[in-house]
């Protein structure tokens, strides 16, 4: 069985989404709409429950987890800038674009 590494140590409990793009540019509107549909699929999918975890604050998947968060950036279980600069507050389908 093959498993992705996308987040040390985060892989098996976790779904990864690559949102590439430029450095220091915006996401495109059409790619920030088309995760967020991903990501809401997804959630409907396995049953979860959307909760972001707060930015720049760094900890192990095991407790984010327990605490309830399902969306994470890389930052926030590796050292990193990833993602840099996208919107994840708009991946909580009640937020408007």
């Amino acid at each position: 069985k093959a498993i992705a590494y996308h987040a040390a140590k985060a892989n098996t409990p976790t779904i990864g989404i690559d949102v590439t793009h430029l450095s220091g540019k915006p996401f495109p509107e059409a790619q920030v709409l088309a995760t967020r549909a991903l990501v809401q699929s997804l959630a409907d999918q396995f049953d979860i429950k959307l909760k972001i975890a707060p930015d720049n604050v760094r900890k192990p998947i095991a407790d984010w987890l327990a605490e309830g968060y399902t969306l994470l950036r890389h930052r926030n279980v590796n050292r990193t800038v990833c993602p840099e600069g996208f919107p994840i507050e708009l991946m909580i389908p009640q937020v408007s674009v």
